[in-house]
This record gives structure tokens, C-alpha cells and sequence, in this order.
């Protein structure tokens, strides 16, 4: 412990500290401000739901850190126990200080997921055995949880692939299958003399793309993992799972795209058994332009579709329709209209059931850009000012 945190500590009410912060309930996370990395992270310390006991985890120290592509990397992960000074490293079963791949909190209490050699594995206390949830994990071929190089890069563009259900009682996943992906060398520079070079796989035009699945696991009472029925559509055909939301405790929307990525089919799946329906589908002679991610809830979901007005061409407005499983795309309802793009939805304010969305209007004859805050509930303009075409609109979405 350095002399700050020595000095700190006979300030603080718990016994941990770190650059003369106190450890407790409100720190969230910190690093060394001459390096970064002696402590890589801390994730929000939860208390623990059995006895109330506050828990962290963190990284350990960068020499237990090892980067391994793109955003992915291994590294050692411990808990902490503040009020009994205690601190064991997050570890498969049967296995003592081991590198993993990720490691995060659930939504509740202290219940937490890691991945190990590209298995899923579940505490649902901080201080409880480690359940294995996937068993496919390969090192060269199969990933459970976490992105591949095409999915971090190009698809996801996170290296998590799984999702909590709002009780935390399921977890949703990818796995995704490479054995068909060739590989292909790319140097690390590690700074020795010379680079090292590792295999990736990494599809180009012509080649095979990964193989993807969605699944769902209970994690509460015995385990029992269900798999995502995909569209009839893409029964024969490579795709990609561009997005995956919970919507309610027991569903979750997922978009499918199409290898050439022309064809979108948005799908609300039923996660105990597995199927879905389809609620939205979108093509284009070409190629589909990237999508807002919709705002879903209970009731219903929005989402941005390109509608032709008049002889104008297309623009972006706000269509509606029903997250109930029953009923499909002949549902939609416009809410939006007119010669100019609703380039986000901010909010959806289930009270009085309005939704508040940011819009872009080109003004011909003064050849600058409006942008606006509506709210669809009355369409009354909630701010209006003109910007230069370089100037973001604020909107402060913490409220």
C-alpha cells in the first residue's frame, strides 16, 4: 500500500483505498493517473444479495493483462470484499489463477458471468461456485459470449456478445462458429525486435462468414438453455445478428441482416421456446444503409424506416407497431411525416405515452440545417435553432 493510500485510509470508513481514494459504494471506477493501467478497472461495487456484504472486482495490474485483438484481451480478475478484507480471484472450477477472457456484474445483487477459453460461466453470488453454462467453446473454431474479429469490427462493435434480462434471471449469447472461416496471419507488435503473428479468422468477399446462433439460458432453479429459432428467410443463407435487446423479461428483439446486406428482418423471440415473430423487414436494391437502433417497450417499439413523401424521394421518420408477439409488419403505424429526417429517437415517455425524437430540416433558402426536439404527443417543438452543419444538437438524455 503506497504512503497516500496509508494516509488515506485513517480517513476513510472501509479499509480500502487506492491513490488516496476511499473505497466504498460510491466509488465506481478509478486508475493511476501516472499509469493507467496498475489498475486497469473497477466495475460499480454491488452489494452482495445475501448478507449485504459490499463486493468489487477489478483487473488485476497490467502485467496480469494481455491484449489479444482488437478490443478483446485476457486478464486476471479478483474480488474484493471491503468490510472483511478478503480478496479471491474469479476462476473456473477446479482451476487456480487463470486468465480470462471477460468478466462483468449481472443487473442484480452480485450475481456475475465470466468467459474462459470461450465458455460461459456464472456465479450467482460473488462468493458462490462458478456454473458452466456453454460447453462448445474451441479455442480455434467456437466463441460463446464474446465477438470474433468480423463481429467486434464490423458487426457488433463490442467485444461482449451476451445480454442480461432486466431481472437478471436469463442470459441471451452468441455463439459463433468459425471452422469455415479461412484464417489469416497478422503480425503484433509487442515491442521486441521483431512482430509475433497470430491466426484470426477473417472472411473476405467470396469466403465464408461465421456461423452465428442465438441462445438463451435460465439462470435461475435448474439451468435450461433454449435456441433462437432464426427466419425461414435465412433457413440456407449466410447472415449476421446485427442486434440483440431485451424488451421484457422473457423476450428479446433480434435483426437479422443478410450476407450481401439487402435484406433486414426485425424479430421479437419468445425465450422459453425459442420462437420468434417477425415485426419489421426492409430491403434495397443495393445495399441497406446502417440502422438506429430502435427503442423498445413493453407495449410497443419504434423505429426509424425511410417512407417516400410525395415526389420528394425518401425520408427518415418514426414508425411504430406492437412488441406483442401476435401481429406482423401490416401493424406499422407512421407517427412521423414531411420533407425532412428524424435522425434519432431520444426517449419514450410510457406515462402519457409520447415519444420525443431529434429531427434534421434542410432549409433551402437559407442552405443550413434546422434541428429540432419534438414530441410526437402533441408536435409541438420542444426547441428549434438553426446550427452550422458541424455542430452536434445536445441533448441531455440523463433526465
Amino acid at each position: 500500500m503506497s504512503r497516500k493510500d496509508r494516509k488515506a485510509q485513517g480517513q476513510c470508513k472501509n479499509p480500502f483505498t487506492v491513490n488516496g481514494k476511499c473505497g466504498g459504494e460510491h466509488i465506481h471506477k478509478f486508475s493511476n493517473s501516472k499509469s493507467p493501467f496498475s489498475v486497469v478497472f473497477i466495475l460499480p461495487i454491488v452489494l452482495d444479495s445475501t448478507n449485504m456484504v459490499p463486493n468489487f472486482m477489478y483487473k488485476q495490474p497490467e502485467s496480469y493483462r494481455k491484449k489479444t485483438a482488437g478490443m478483446s484481451y485476457i486478464a486476471s480478475y479478483a474480488v474484493y470484499n471491503i468490510r472483511s478484507r478478503k480478496q479471491w480471484n474469479l476462476s473456473p472450477p477446479g482451476k487456480n489463477d487463470t486468465n480470462l477472457q471477460y468478466a462483468e456484474w449481472g443487473p442484480h445483487g452480485s450475481q456475475l458471468v465470466f468467459i474462459y477459453e470461450n465458455d460461459i460461466y456464472y456465479q450467482e453470488v460473488a462468493s458462490g461456485p462458478a456454473l458452466r453454462l456453454t460447453s462448445s467453446g474451441d479455442p480455434e473454431r467456437v466463441l460463446n459470449g464474446i465477438s470474433d474479429w468480423t463481429y467486434q469490427e464490423e458487426v457488433l462493435h463490442s467485444y461482449a456478445a451476451h445480454w442480461w434480462s432486466p431481472d437478471g434471471a436469463r442470459l441471451a449469447y452468441l455463439t459463433i462458429n468459425n471452422t469455415l472461416v479461412p484464417k489469416m496471419e497478422l503480425p503484433h507488435f509487442v515491442g521486441a525486435d521483431y512482430p509475433i503473428h497470430a491466426r484470426y479468422a477473417y472472411p473476405k468477399a467470396g469466403q465464408p462468414i461465421p456461423e452465428v446462433k442465438v441462445f438463451v439460458v435460465n439462470l435461475h432453479g435448474p439451468s435450461h438453455t433454449v435456441e433462437i429459432i432464426r427466419p425461414d428467410t435465412f433457413e440456407y443463407r449466410e447472415y449476421y445478428i446485427t442486434l440483440v435487446m431485451w424488451v421484457t423479461n422473457t423476450e428479446f428483439a433480434v435483426q437479422w441482416l443478410n450476407r450481401p446486406q439487402n435484406l433486414s428482418l426485425l424479430s421479437i423471440c419468445d425465450t422459453t421456446s425459442g420462437a420468434c415473430v417477425e415485426k419489421y423487414r426492409t430491403s434495397s436494391d443495393v445495399w441497406i444503409s446502417s440502422q438506429a437502433v430502435p427503442v423498445f417497450s413493453v407495449d410497443f417499439t419504434f423505429l426509424l424506416v425511410p417512407v417516400k413523401q410525395g415526389g420528394q424521394g425518401e425520408y427518415v421518420h418514426i414508425a411504430m407497431f406492437s412488441t406483442q408477439l401476435g401481429g406482423k409488419e401490416n401493424s406499422l403505424q407512421m407517427l412521423t411525416s414531411g420533407e425532412w429526417d428524424v435522425t434519432r429517437i431520444v426517449a419514450y415517455n410510457s406515462d402519457n405515452k409520447t415519444v420525443v425524437d431529434r429531427c434534421q430540416i434542410l432549409l433551402e433558402d437559407e442552405n443550413s440545417i434546422s434541428k429540432n426536439l419534438f414530441s410526437t404527443g402533441k408536435h409541438e417543438v420542444l426547441s428549434n435553432f438553426l446550427v452550422d452543419g458541424s455542430v452536434d444538437f445536445g441533448v441531455d438524455e440523463t433526465q
